[in-house]
């Protein structure tokens, strides 16, 4: 068994032969709304010709073993056999193919487009101002340092990965950034003439409002570090982690209005590898990167320019709805920028949108008649924490060391971000 791939418009196609009957699955990779795939009839074919396809939706969150097939229209001819079928972007469906079958002669269902209204929808919208919840502590990225070795002058500013470059250079060590051959296991443990080689890095950053609650500074392997804010010591006393075990929280003093200046001295030795350092705390970000008071509200667009420009976590947008018992409620998304979008009812979470052919999410079962709060979270990505944060040409379809290092005129001094958030209205639609 085949398929015919003659116009290549399924994505991620992939054919197995089952005791005797065939099993398809098909997925749309893209996770635009714009590029939903609904082909022709004749644009999906399988030879050689036969009877019977039997079609399960594929649900992931659901299961395969809760989904009874159903009949497909198929049509034999021209030595092949034909049917249709509607993937929306992200969208995935399963087909079971049954030689010894009869063909289907049900009508075809019509696909619903859910983000499409017309006149006599009813239902009623949130947005585009929110109160909202921040599931994660904010982020201010301190990639931007100068250095001494010794009692050496201090560097210019400049970028921590060259930074720890010049100093590798300075030192006769070999450049640790990529693998290469050998390993870096195979010699970055062994002993180097210039290993305990002073070494200070000094990161500079602005406060307009001091934080009411605690600041964090967030730094990979904390213990290698003597650390000072401004004039005071910082005991290096580690009190969790976030996002990764490696990635220590320090405790910081009260933070002063004005600027700031945070030191970290250490024994450089050939093991070491620096990394990017983070301020975690609830403030809020502004635009020329300074700490700031959070916004009261969430405005509807890009959250990166309302105080949030490198939070890794989700935001819940806050909102309420009024049912009355009678007919259904779906939570239909527009617009938006996400990994992920989770919808909560009454503190609850009650399903997922993670792609587009899952939008229209059905919350009535979960409704109480009079009030009920309703939440949308947005689920973003560490990608604005982590980078890479100075790609001129923004996304690119390979990442590897090489997109955090740049030195043509694909590097930009300033930070190209990925924007995150609900960009379109959220509307409930009655049924």
């Amino acid at each position: 068994m085949t398929i015919d791939r003659r116009r290549r418009l399924l994505l991620g196609a992939s054919l197995a032969c089952v005791a005797g009957a065939g099993t398809l699955f098909w997925q749309y990779a893209s996770r635009r709304p714009a590029l939903a795939f609904e082909p022709p009839a004749e644009d999906i074919c399988i030879v050689p010709p036969i009877r019977t396809v039997a079609a399960v939706p594929y649900d992931p969150g659901a299961g395969l073993a809760m989904l009874a097939p159903r009949p497909v229209p198929a049509e034999a001819r021209d030595g092949r056999l034909h049917f249709r079928t509607h993937l929306g972007p992200a969208g995935s469906a399963l087909y079971v193919v049954d030689p010894a079958g009869e063909p289907a002669i049900a009508a075809a269902e019509p696909v619903r487009d859910i983000v499409r209204y017309g006149r006599g929808v009813r239902g009623t919208y949130l947005g585009p101002t929110c109160a909202f919840t921040r599931t994660d502590p904010n982020v201010l990225v301190l990639d931007m340092c100068r250095y001494r070795l010794g009692e050496g002058a201090w560097s210019e500013e400049m970028e921590v990965w060259r930074a720890q470059r010049e100093v590798r250079e300075a030192l006769g060590m070999r450049q640790v950034f990529s693998n290469g051959l050998p390993q870096r296991y195979g010699w970055a443990l062994e002993p180097h003439p210039a290993d305990g080689a002073r070494l200070e890095l000094s990161f500079a950053f602005g406060v307009d409002e001091a934080p009411s609650g605690p600041v964090y500074l967030l730094v990979e392997g904390a213990p290698w570090f003597a650390v000072r804010l401004n004039d005071s010591v910082v005991p290096t006393e580690v009190v969790g982690w976030y996002l990764d075990r490696a990635f220590h929280r320090v405790p910081l003093p009260a933070l002063g209005v004005g600027e700031n200046v945070l030191t970290l001295a250490c024994a450089y030795t050939q093991y070491m590898e620096l990394e990017d350092c983070f301020l975690l705390g609830d403030f809020g970000v502004s635009r020329d990167r300074r700490l700031t008071r959070e916004p009261a509200r969430l405005h509807f667009g890009d959250w990166t320019t309302q105080g949030y420009p490198h939070y890794a976590g989700s935001m819940i947008y806050h909102g309420a709805l009024e049912y009355d018992g009678a007919g259904t409620v779906r939570v239909v998304l527009g617009e938006r920028e996400a990994v992920d979008v989770a919808v909560h009812v009454n503190g609850a979470v009650v399903g997922h949108i993670p792609w587009e052919a899952a939008n229209g999410l059905d919350i009535t079962a979960h409704l109480r008649p009079g009030h009920n709060d309703v939440g949308i979270e947005v689920v973003s990505s560490p990608r604005n924490m982590l980078g890479p944060l100075h790609l001129a040409t923004g996304r690119e379809p390979w990442t590897d060391w090489r997109s955090f290092r740049r030195t043509d005129e694909t590097f930009t001094p300033h930070y190209v971000l990925k924007a995150w958030g609900l960009f379109g209205q959220v509307r409930f639609e009655r049924g």
